[in-house]
């Protein structure tokens, strides 16, 4: 099996305010990953702790389930809610800590950009899914982001 082919949908900002949330790209809406009016599944990948975002539930044990928010319309600027606990300020709920924070690679700050990045294999599951990357975990995970011209031509480093 080859190198997956990786496709950057867009880059979009985490808003800041009280409602935190990012814009998702026409790609993600045009290839059917997610849709206008359905929830949109946020989790992390628990061995690199990066954010994925999908259509429904993730099921793989490879997957940490955070929470859903509604994917708004062109009206609302097909804007997403991100869940509280991807954000660095989250102090974890519960006594016990139920609700836990996310692992730092999967963290946000209000005004940070965001990379959604997804193969043809996650476009095409079942759930589709797609990673969201900040700015420093794009810059890791792919050598050549420094030069990028809209097309990758590394590997990520995602394991």
């Amino acid at each position: 099996m080859g190198d997956p082919n990786w496709n950057h949908a867009g880059i979009s900002e985490v808003s800041e305010g009280e409602s935190r949330s990012v814009q998702i790209p026409d790609l993600l809406r045009s290839r059917g990953i997610l849709s206008t009016g359905r929830p949109v599944y946020w989790s992390y990948e628990n061995v690199v702790g990066v954010a994925v975002v999908s259509d429904s539930k993730l099921e793989d044990d490879e997957y940490v389930s955070v929470g859903y928010r509604g994917l708004q319309d062109a009206s609302n600027g097909y804007s997403c809610t991100v869940p509280a606990r991807f954000f660095g300020d989250f102090k974890g709920r519960g006594d016990p800590e139920v609700s836990k924070p996310v692992p730092d690679n999967a963290r946000f700050e209000p005004g940070e950009r965001v990379h959604f990045m997804f193969t043809d294999a996650m476009a095409e599951s079942d759930p589709s899914s797609c990673y969201v990357l900040t700015d420093d975990e794009f810059d890791k995970r792919f050598n050549d982001s420094d030069r990028w011209d809209g097309k990758l031509d590394e590997v990520p480093q995602l394991i």
